[in-house]
């Protein structure tokens, strides 16, 4: 089994989700991933947003998808068709 690596004397089932070195529960710090060692719980993750990363590859096929709808709808209404014909029926 392995030992704590901070405390030689422990034994421990349990490894840091992080970094992967075992910990003993003196050791354990909980966080929303799973246990980490002390080291791993102090260190931050960078948060990034979509601006942040400037990412806005795409935005042109979907402002061309939304311009060629917008014609194809107003084409359709200058032609006057309906797709609803009525037909008159006479009764005999």
């Amino acid at each position: 089994m392995a030992t704590c690596y901070r405390h030689p004397g422990r034994e421990t089932a349990v490894a840091c989700s992080n970094c992967g070195k075992p910990i003993c529960p003196d050791c354990m710090t909980t966080s929303p991933v799973g246990m980490r060692c002390p080291e791993c719980a102090r260190q931050t993750t960078k948060v990034r947003t979509i601006r942040a990363a400037g990412s806005h590859r795409g935005h042109e096929a979907t402002l061309a998808l939304i311009a060629i709808n917008v014609i194809v709808f107003l084409a359709e209404g200058s032609t006057g068709r309906s797709s609803n014909s009525a037909t008159s029926t006479t009764g005999c």
